[in-house]
């Protein structure tokens, strides 16, 4: 093939920039330009990438120069010459009028020849730029080209008449940034345990009439003592209702509608969900209960996502991400999908909307029916249960047929090969459905046949009993395919009218709902939100909803009552409580509802690291001097994470959980080179305060390899220093399984992330005045001394105990004692010979040093109690007494005898005499 032509060669220039430039770049985590280039998407683009990288990184080698200029003034590809203004605004500052040549590099060798027939009718000449408010310092790239030498001198000079004051150099800032107190955050991982979900249907499932749930207290073994707990009991009429709440009442309606923006398929992820809401509320004819401005403003939204969506329609009618990417089939058609439900809403140009139609049959559509896909989304998020390697053909093809079914109203007349694209589709479908095996493609396949009425006899039958227990489409640990799948085929049943069946299909579903509403990812939200509307319209015999629901909480003096009835079923009920208690609901009436209970608390790790399926490596050190941090942080410090899939092939859409330590805040520059470059590492991140009132960065992750590690680094600000920084942690889990975590603590001054001293400027001590009651060495300690602190108000208890074992964490060790003797009994009703559980924290472990086998005198106030009888558990807190008890041996040599003596006595005179107050 020959050289390109004038136009087509400037085009191939002015599009490999960015790439030859992100190649150029310097790689924070250190990786290889063949590494880095795995993470850029096009042919030409990886190339100039390629090319640009490793001779910048010769140069590097060469000339161990950091100055961008100087690495690149050898740079021996040929480069064209372009005017441009350049500057970046940080302070207030006056630049002088200067000539400035924009350079760009050619990511290929090209002769003089070929450069002279890419001029051909271009006029250029250099021209006086006035630079507008910039830095004062500028950053600029230039290249030197000569046919007679490889580098040539170019400078620029600013000339400051009137330069602002350095007082005006503002940057915005929180005044109290260094004086923020030092509050205690709590510790551990916050967790949302689900306690249960239950079904209301007191006609079928209750006794005469009356539905009764005894609904136990979490289990809460692992909760992180001396930490808040909030139980919620949530009610709610049908399952669609909170969904349908979350997108059109006040201050909620972001939960589910948001402003639709970003990229192609950032836009329709926003714009999606509040196409269906309106959907299915004009059908179910609700709107008097939300108001009419509310669908107005809905549709505004949605008139909003449609317009920007446009934006990113390529000239060939198709979508992607960005005008500069590959056409994508799925996304293309999922713009079908959603612009056809929105046609009836808002007005679309059908000539848009069926140019998309054409474009999937006549250039994605092979012949035998399928269609490929050769333009992958970015956010694989979205694409649900067709991120699955396995019968991705047979799954992509039914979710594009299913599009062009839902378009075909509008798209028939206009587009005249959609009814042949059709049949060719559903005989792939035919072709291959009896021999599938992931339910999830059971399901979106049945649901194209059934559109078809192609869904029959073996067929159906297979269709059928795909499903377990009659309910759902699952594939083990995938939660969220799950709830998709199981959508598409209650689509299926309603289109075949199979009434008979859908009931329980239904009721799964309303069960399957995760805290906080939403179904956790933009397909399973859509689908099941479009599939429970078509119950509601198929099968209008809601309106007999009235149920009366009493709850009995033993915290409470009086029951707590709701009447959930069809006008107010959409109304989500809450009830919370502090209390991790059971408690007892009963309902009767008519109709069906749902119960959830969710308790959020803070859980201990177990052990030094908590894992499955994923292994982590996590590391912060400071940053070198020479790094620049922000005016008002304190230090700076680099975090690496490095992550691995241990999985037989690589984990699919994954997330980053990052718990900051106390006064940090990760650097959102460094976040948005990772997000937002050529070679893109991270899919997007969320800056959030988590439950615990720490920062929290949430990472999502296209995949994880199970080959390699998966690396990222970034610095993190220090912007308020305590005396005390707590830990951070990392957690990594698949956003399809939520089982398969693995979470590591840091800190700078321990590997494993934990502490054990309190430290002040540059001095450290143990905490060990925190652990337990201080006191002297046990050869100065009194027999008063003891009497007087056992007598204490506020003590609660006084044993002897032996230590059998410990179980030591992360966070808190367990040491379980057996009690020997009663010297003062407590609250808690133990007897002699029985074992409890006495909770340190990790940090104390070194100051308590307790010893299996060994026998102690222990006691503490009330407030250190934990946990329900018969399960009581201590706290050993700075007012618990510890002291080692001498064995009968030990008491006989000469450094032990007073202790021994003291000891005796100190149990005689609590015994016989008590405490004198």
């Amino acid at each position: 093939m020959g050289p390109a032509s004038g136009p087509s060669l400037l085009l191939l220039l002015l599009t490999s920039l960015p790439c030859c430039e992100g190649g150029m770049r310097e790689n924070p985590m250190g990786f290889s330009c063949e590494h880095r280039s795995q993470y850029v998407l096009g042919e030409s683009c990886i190339k100039a990438f390629l090319d640009c990288c490793v001779y910048i990184t010769q140069l590097r080698l060469e000339h161990s120069r950091d100055s961008p200029l100087g690495l690149a003034r050898n740079f021996s590809y040929m480069v064209l010459d372009r005017e441009v203004r350049v500057g970046r605004r940080r302070c207030l500052s006056r630049p002088s009028f200067q000539p400035v040549r924009f350079v760009i590099v050619l990511p290929f060798s090209l002769n003089f020849t070929d450069l002279e027939g890419a001029l051909v009718g271009i006029s250029t000449k250099i021209m006086n730029v006035f630079l507008k408010d910039s830095i004062t310092t500028w950053e600029i790239l230039a290249v030197s080209v000569s046919d007679k030498k490889g580098e040539e001198g170019w400078g620029a000079t600013l000339r400051r008449k009137h330069c602002s004051p350095p007082a005006l150099c503002l940057s915005v800032y929180s005044p109290n940034a260094s004086t923020l107190p030092n509050a205690a955050q709590p510790e551990g991982i916050r967790v949302n345990k689900t306690v249960a979900v239950r079904t209301l249907d007191p006609e079928h499932k209750g006794q005469e009439g009356v539905q009764r749930e005894e609904i136990p207290a979490a289990d809460l073994s692992d909760q992180v003592p001396d930490t808040d707990l909030e139980t919620r009991i949530l009610l709610q009429g049908t399952p669609v209702a909170q969904m349908t709440e979350d997108a059109i009442n006040g201050d909620r309606l972001k939960h589910l509608i948001v402003t639709p923006s970003g990229c192609g398929e950032q836009n329709m992820i926003g714009m999606t969900p509040t196409v269906i809401a309106v959907h299915y509320l004009d059908n179910t004819e609700q709107w008097e209960k939300f108001g009419l401005e509310k669908r107005q403003q809905a549709l505004e939204l949605i008139k909003k996502g449609y317009t920007q969506q446009l934006a990113f329609k390529q000239p060939n009618s198709a979508y992607a991400a960005f005008q500069n990417r590959p056409s994508s089939t799925w996304l293309t058609a999922y713009v079908v999908k959603v612009f056809s439900l929105a046609a009836n809403l808002i007005a679309v140009d059908s000539l848009v909307l069926c140019g998309a139609v054409k474009w999937l049959i006549l250039e994605k559509q092979k012949p035998d029916g399928v269609f490929q896909e050769d333009g992958p989304v970015i956010h694989q998020e979205m694409i649900g249960g067709f991120r699955n390697a396995e019968e991705k053909d047979v799954s992509l093809t039914a979710f594009v047929l299913i599009a062009l079914l839902e378009s075909k109203d509008i798209c028939e007349g206009q587009v005249n090969s959609l009814g042949n694209g059709i049949n060719k589709a559903r005989n792939f479908l035919e072709a291959r459905y009896m021999n599938l095996n992931r339910p999830y493609t059971v399901a979106i396949a049945g649901y194209a046949l059934a559109l078809l009425g192609k869904l029959d006899n073996a067929r159906l039958n297979k269709f059928l009993s795909t499903a377990k227990d009659k309910n759902r489409w699952e594939e083990p640990g995938q939660k969220l395919y799950n709830v998709e799948a199981t959508s598409y085929a209650l689509l299926a049943l309603l289109q075949l009218r199979d009434l008979d069946s859908v009931p329980p299909v239904v009721r799964w579903l309303n069960e399957q709902r995760y805290y906080g509403g939403g179904y956790g990812s933009t397909q399973a939200t859509f689908m099941v939100f479009q599939a429970l509307a078509q119950y509601q319209r198929d099968v209008p015999d809601h309106k007999d909803l009235n149920l009366d629901v009493s709850i009995n909480l033993p915290s409470r003096n009086s029951l707590v009552n709701h009447r959930i009835v069809w006008e107010s079923a959409s109304l989500l009920r809450s009830e919370e409580t502090k209390e991790n208690e059971n408690f007892t609901l009963t309902a009767k009436g008519k109709g069906q509802g749902t119960l959830s209970v969710v308790t959020m608390y803070h859980a201990k790790v177990k052990g030094k690291t908590s894992c499955k399926k994923f292994s982590l490596r996590v590391k912060i050190q400071p940053a070198p001097e020479t790094v620049k941090k922000p005016q008002d942080a304190k230090s700076t410090m680099i975090l690496n994470i490095c992550t691995r899939y241990l999985g037989d092939q690589d984990a699919t859409m994954s997330i980053l959980d990052i718990s900051m330590m106390t006064g940090f805040s990760a650097d959102t520059g460094d976040l948005d080179q990772l997000s937002k470059g050529v070679d893109r590492y991270i899919s997007k991140y969320e800056m959030e305060k988590a439950f615990s009132n720490k920062n929290t960065l949430i990472i999502y992750l296209d995949k994880i390899s199970h080959t390699r590690e998966e690396c990222l680094t970034f610095k993190v600000h220090q912007y308020f220093k305590v005396g005390l920084i707590q830990p951070g942690s990392v957690k990594v889990y698949s956003y399809y399984n939520l089982d398969e975590s693995c979470i590591q603590f840091y800190h700078p001054d321990k590997e494993d992330g934990m502490l054990d001293k309190l430290c002040h400027k540059d001095m450290c001590r143990c905490a060990e005045e925190n652990c337990f009651m201080h006191h002297q060495e046990d050869d100065k300690v009194t027999l008063d001394d003891r009497l007087d602190k056992a007598c204490e108000p506020g003590v609660d208890y006084v044993y002897t105990t032996r230590m059998v074992r410990k179980e030591l964490a992360n966070d808190f060790d367990d040491y379980i004692m057996v009690i020997e003797q009663l010297i003062k009994s407590g609250t808690d009703e133990v007897q002699v010979g029985q074992e409890r559980r006495f909770i340190s924290h990790v940090k104390c472990r070194e100051a308590l040093k307790l010893t299996e086998g060994k026998r102690y005198l222990i006691w503490g106030v009330s407030s250190d109690l934990w946990g329900e009888k018969p399960n009581t558990s201590y706290i050993i807190g700075k007012d618990t007494w510890v002291e080692l008890w001498p064995e009968a041996d030990e008491c006989q040599d000469e450094e032990n005898r007073k202790q021994c003596r003291d000891l005796e006595a100190f149990v005689e005179s609590m015994v016989v005499f008590g405490c004198p107050n």
